[in-house]
């Protein structure tokens, strides 16, 4: 297996957040602590223009309650999220942004031309 002694698993979605907690031998692993938590209404969205955090604190409280429930300092995560953030899209840009507002608003653009349907 990928992990040495212990390793977090996070899986996030809509409604919530799962974390699990694996331990053991890379030939026998087992499954140590199990838990799951709801996010508050309108916390998450996922989308390929906006964020998709609506509520950061919320979020991040939501998470740190979770991991706190399994008492655990294990420092390897492995991250599972939604379908609709793993699509990859690749844009030519062929000017430097001066600043992290103008490159989003430069992507922002050429997303659109390029999806109109998203």
């Amino acid at each position: 297996m990928f992990f040495s002694k212990k390793a977090l698993g996070i899986e996030l979605c809509n409604e919530g957040a799962r974390i699990v907690l694996v331990s053991g031998r890379k030939d026998a692993p087992s499954l140590t602590a199990v838990s799951e938590v709801s996010f508050p209404a309108d916390t998450m969205r996922f989308s390929m223009r906006e964020a998709n955090v609506l509520n950061r604190t919320s979020f991040v409280t939501t998470m740190r309650e979770l991991h706190l429930r399994l008492l655990s300092h294990a420092r390897q995560v492995s991250l599972s999220l939604p379908d609709s953030t793993g699509r990859t899209i690749l844009l030519d840009v062929e000017t430097r942004f001066k600043s992290r507002d103008e490159g989003a608003d430069i992507i922002r653009w050429k997303l659109r031309r390029i999806t109109p349907s998203i």
